[in-house]
């Protein structure tokens, strides 16, 4: 935080900074070094009680029950440059669970902090976790559709709103994840339970069109998309952000479109609607993914003042077409306890 001070200081233009907050598995174990103690549940508010513990175990007698309880996670803020090309960690905490408040404690201190130093903070990333948008929520923010709904807060030191972009690659597995669930496997009837989506048309939205492309695809000795067996079997891969993608893709609906129309494949009667689907999140995945200015796909490029109605065009369509989606019971899949 001391060297970003003196950048602020140096330079003419404001450090701008996209705050990243995101929690990582870490090994449990109790390590002395040098007359530090490491491991241990960690806030930043335990040095003295940590001391006296230390003295206790180098002089032997150490009571287990009274050591502090072993970290299992590591909860690390990240800073990316967003007028410049650089990202740097500024703070992390070993914790073993942290609720909503508590983690939006920590956040209140990181932007006083961070202001202190000189950094603006206009937004904020997180990924799918539960409790992160309990702690945004617990900042101010609102996530249910409507009228009501604010995907900011206020900074707590500047009253300047910052903006919450979930992490695109999580939000695109939880909707696959979502996706596979319209087709779930009984154990007691050992049979799959089909619970389609439906769309503003009525048209079904199935996991079960997935696992046929892949069933045509192995017997006829051709290739229609991206898709195998892994794709299928995603939860033997289910961090693999790729596996995903070239599931919500544009080459799954063409596939799914070529198969019901062009084929007419009785196994695809009534795919359209789960080729949309896949063709909605394909477009909003690049819309939200952007990276660079030399991409071939429409909705991919970055904002600017040529193609800006376009994307907003295409955003808005998407988000009408989200709200409208709804589950085998017939309400709507963003009011659902299942969020995408």
């Amino acid at each position: 935080l001391s060297f970003l001070k003196q950048k602020s200081q140096r330079q003419e233009k404001p450090i701008i900074c996209n705050l990243i907050m995101d929690e990582m598995s870490i090994r449990k174990q109790l390590v002395v070094k040098n007359k530090d103690l490491y491991g241990p549940v960690n806030l930043g508010f335990h040095r003295e009680r940590h001391e006296e513990e230390l003295e206790e175990m180098e002089d032997g007698n150490a009571d287990e029950s009274t050591l502090p309880p072993l970290a299992k996670n590591a909860l690390v803020f990240m800073l990316v440059a967003l007028n410049d090309s650089w990202k740097v960690p500024c703070g992390y905490f070993f914790v073993n669970s942290l609720n909503g408040t508590e983690r939006a404690n920590l956040l209140r201190k990181a932007f006083d902090l961070l202001h202190e130093h000189g950094v603006i903070i206009p937004s904020l990333t997180f990924d799918g976790a539960a409790v992160n948008f309990s702690a945004a929520r617990e900042l101010g923010a609102n996530f249910e559709p409507g009228s009501n709904f604010k995907p900011y807060f206020q900074h707590n030191v500047t009253n300047q709103k910052v903006y919450i972009f979930p992490d695109t690659s999580h939000m695109l597995k939880n909707v696959r994840n979502s996706f596979a669930k319209t087709q779930k496997f009984d154990k007691s009837t050992k049979n799959f339970c089909k619970r389609p989506f439906s769309d503003d048309e009525g048209l079904p939205i199935s996991w079960e069109y997935i696992g046929k492309i892949v069933d045509t695809q192995n017997s006829v000795g051709l290739t229609l998309s991206r898709l195998t067996l892994r794709h299928v079997k995603y939860t033997e891969s289910i961090m693999n952000v790729k596996l995903a993608a070239q599931t919500l893709s544009h080459s799954t609906s063409t596939a799914l479109k070529y198969l019901e129309e062009d084929l007419k494949d009785p196994l695809f009667n009534g795919a359209r609607g789960t080729a949309k689907f896949c063709m909605m999140f394909n477009n909003a995945f690049d819309l939200l993914n952007c990276r660079s200015l030399a991409v071939k796909s429409t909705f991919g490029h970055p904002v600017n003042e040529k193609n800006y109605s376009t994307l907003k065009a295409e955003a808005d369509k998407i988000i009408n077409y989200i709200s409208s989606l709804k589950n085998s019971k017939g309400d709507a899949v963003i009011r659902g306890n299942q969020k995408c």
